[in-house]
């Protein structure tokens, strides 16, 4: 839309007001071409600073997502380390369970044998 504006301007023009020589242009060749890049600088402008926020929120969403799963991966390091330390605890307490039951029943007859030999 700027676009047509400009090159509609631009039509409208005499052909005086253009200076080739570097000198300023005429008042109205100033309204339409300063206006044209006035609007395209806050374009520009304004599409770096979205390139510039896209950027810096992918950047946070990224480190979210690190935080998250490293707590969430540390969490079940942890939760492992606690099954595996109750496992353990629970198998010594087994085995000592199951160690004083055979030493109970091989005592009996081991303390009998040696009794009768007292007697003897």
């Amino acid at each position: 839309a700027d676009y047509a504006d400009y090159a509609e301007a631009e039509q409208q023009l005499p052909a005086e007001e253009f200076q080739v020589d570097g000198r300023e242009a005429g008042p109205a060749m100033d309204g339409g071409f300063l206006h044209l890049l006035e609007s395209l600088e806050a374009r520009v402008d304004l599409m770096s600073q979205m390139q510039n926020t896209r950027a810096a929120i992918q950047r946070r969403a990224q480190e979210i997502e690190e935080q998250n799963s490293y707590s969430y991966e540390a969490a079940i390091q942890r939760r492992a380390q606690e099954i595996a330390e109750m496992n353990r605890e629970a198998s010594e307490a087994a085995f000592q369970r199951r160690a004083q039951e055979i030493e109970e029943m091989n005592r009996d007859p081991y303390e009998v044998a040696i009794q009768r030999r007292a007697q003897e």
